[in-house]
């Protein structure tokens, strides 16, 4: 009977003891709500909320992760229609109308949004572009390095030879290759340099008629390659 007694005083020392350290009043625990009411058993976290809701949120794990996603369906605008796609394929670049109205159709049918259409556009463009011009780097300098000393003037030989086919071609030549992005392509110089060295017995550029010592004009070039073939 007394040790019941006393046990009984201990306890409630203790208690007073935890009032006193909470300013005399009994601490109460504070439930966690942060994401939602927790799960109870087999109940899910959504169980308090209307039925009607819960279809809706089966396979969220939490109220912000639902939140998240609902945010994420606001933002969503896909196009109803092709016309709402007004989309740009780089600086200077005209695709076919055929290439931009299947693409746009493509977006359409698979729910993309207009913005999300013209940022993969810009990707993929500045991805081209990225690749072309590291080629152009590392392909100017092996030439530079092949060439030495006579790369300006072999380049230019080239650019003759070019110059002189595209007249050939009454001019269709260059607007094609700048167009492909070939015209100051380190390995095109290469090859009309070449070229050039092979058409005839001199190089292009490399001397007049003659075996002159000044460069061969652009017009001495062709009459040299064609004039005498026409």
């Amino acid at each position: 009977m007394a040790d019941d007694i006393k046990s009984d005083a201990q306890s409630q020392d203790v208690a007073g003891a935890g009032a006193q350290d909470n300013g005399g009043q009994t601490p109460t625990p504070t439930p966690d709500v942060s994401g939602g009411t927790p799960p109870t058993g087999d109940k899910p976290w959504y169980g308090d909320m209307p039925e009607t809701a819960h279809e809706a949120l089966k396979g969220f794990e939490s109220l912000d992760e639902a939140v998240a996603a609902a945010q994420r369906g606001k933002d969503y605008t896909p196009a109803k229609d092709v016309s709402e796609y007004s989309l740009s394929f780089g600086e200077g670049t005209a695709e076919p109308d055929d290439v931009v109205n299947g693409y746009k159709k493509v977006c359409l049918d698979n729910g993309v949004t207009p913005k999300a259409a013209q940022t993969l556009i810009d990707f993929q463009y500045d991805l081209i572009k990225s690749n072309h011009d590291k080629a152009m780097k590392e392909g100017t300098e092996a030439l530079k390095e092949a060439w030495g000393s006579k790369y300006e003037a072999n380049c230019e030989q080239g650019l003759i030879a070019m110059q002189a086919i595209d007249r050939k071609m009454d001019g269709k030549l260059l607007p094609a290759m700048e167009k492909a992005g070939l015209k100051l392509d380190p390995t095109v110089s290469e090859m009309f340099y070449h070229l050039s060295t092979l058409i005839g017995e001199d190089s292009l550029g490399s001397g007049g008629p003659g075996g002159s010592l000044r460069a061969e004009t652009r017009d001495e070039a062709y009459d040299r390659l064609f004039a005498k073939k026409e």
